[in-house]
């Protein structure tokens, strides 16, 4: 695939929701732009969900990401609205960030 951004944001929910929605994608063009990803939510509410953080790591390392690359939020899942613009300047400041140029 030819791609002629020089960056990405890719932005999710909840973890496993960019490498399930968009891994091969993001996969096939770690190497040819700039690449971060940010999750909004780590699912710590829920108990069931203990290794959750360890294997978003883990699954975004193995789609080519560095650490610097990821970000895990801890907004709790179903409560965004209340964090709206919280989420909002996140994303905004990372668009702002001269080293990433938003592109979606």
């Amino acid at each position: 695939m030819t791609f002629y951004g020089k960056s990405l944001l890719f932005l999710g929910a909840h973890p496993d929701d960019i490498e399930l929605g968009c891994g091969a994608l993001l996969a096939d063009l770690v190497g040819q732009a700039d690449v971060y990803c940010m999750t909004f939510s780590d699912n710590q509410k829920n108990p069931e969900l203990k290794n959750l953080v360890e294997e978003h790591y883990n699954s975004m390392r193995v789609l080519g990401l560095r650490e610097d690359q990821i970000e895990l939020g801890t907004y709790e899942t179903r409560r965004f609205p209340e964090f709206r613009q919280d989420i909002l300047q996140k994303c905004s400041n990372c668009a702002n960030n001269t080293s990433r140029r938003l592109s979606l």
